[in-house]
């Protein structure tokens, strides 16, 4: 009886065993990839170098928004002594004021870490019809955090490094409230130690960068001429203004680098959260 010598080469091509090196190979090549790590050095960059070209038209925009807010802390509203009223007014004016500044501000980084010229007022008006869906997303988080930090504070911390994007991803996602939250728990998934340890230093800036005015408050308080009390009250308040759209320029570059490390791992975004 004779055989058929192709059908012993399909045989021999079917019924030959793996080795563990063949096995080896596959399994590697079935195997997902490696979570993605965030480039704190790349962010940083990033943060500072948005930061340092358009510090002139931010500190413009954000004395604007804040405009309100200063003149309220000039005349003293904030002080423990305010009335009810006048201290919701005050309350008030900071939320309204640093909301339309980093939200602006967010759209602006965005925009400008993709390569694309665009003032304030335009990122702005661009931003303008997801402001009431950002307002919803940031009363779940404010609420969530609130919460997780009343019960113990490792829940509240665990939460603001998963969701510390919700609102990039919102405003150049056009997202709604819940979707944009799904968002940034998946894009820091893989990276949320680093985003960690990233927020501390992000803190540090920001504590070095109010010593100066924490400085002048607890050594020219103590004279009680009105003038100078007034200007540590508005140089403080300044520096709070800055921190916040500093913070607002850090969050949009770590989304920026997140969605850039997504791409390079060949996820397209709508793959990364279906």
């Amino acid at each position: 009886m004779t055989t058929d010598p192709e059908r012993t080469d399909e045989r021999s091509d079917v019924e030959v065993p793996e080795g563990p090196e063949l096995r080896g190979a596959r399994t590697r090549k079935r195997s997902r990839p490696a979570p993605p790590m965030i480039d704190i050095g790349l962010v940083l960059r990033n943060t500072f170098r948005v930061f340092g070209r358009g510090a002139l038209p931010l500190t413009a925009f954000a004395l604007l928004c804040y405009g309100p807010w200063l003149g309220l802390e000039a005349a003293g509203v904030g002080s423990v002594d305010a009335t009810p009223q006048s201290f919701l007014l005050y309350l008030f004016a900071a939320t309204f004021g640093g909301f339309i500044n980093s939200t602006a501000v967010i759209v602006f980084t965005f925009e400008q870490l993709q390569g694309r010229r665009i003032g304030l007022g335009g990122a702005l008006g661009r931003a303008a019809p997801m402001m009431p869906a950002l307002f919803v997303s940031n009363i779940i988080v404010a609420m969530a955090l609130g919460f997780g930090f009343l019960i113990l504070i490792v829940p509240g911390v665990i939460f603001f490094v998963c969701s510390c994007v919700s609102s990039p991803a919102l405003l150049n996602e056009r997202l709604g409230p819940i979707r944009a939250i799904d968002r940034s728990f998946a894009l820091t998934r893989g990276s949320r130690l680093v985003i960690l340890l990233l927020g501390f230093l992000m803190v540090m800036v920001q504590v070095l960068l109010s010593v100066p005015a924490a400085l002048l408050e607890t050594g020219l308080l103590a004279d009680k001429e009105q003038g100078v009390v007034l200007g540590v009250r508005i140089l403080s308040a300044l520096f709070t203004v800055l921190s916040g759209t500093l913070f607002a320029v850090c969050i949009t570059a770590l989304y920026h680098d997140l969605r850039r490390i997504r791409a390079d791992l060949g996820e397209s975004l709508e793959s990364i959260f279906d």
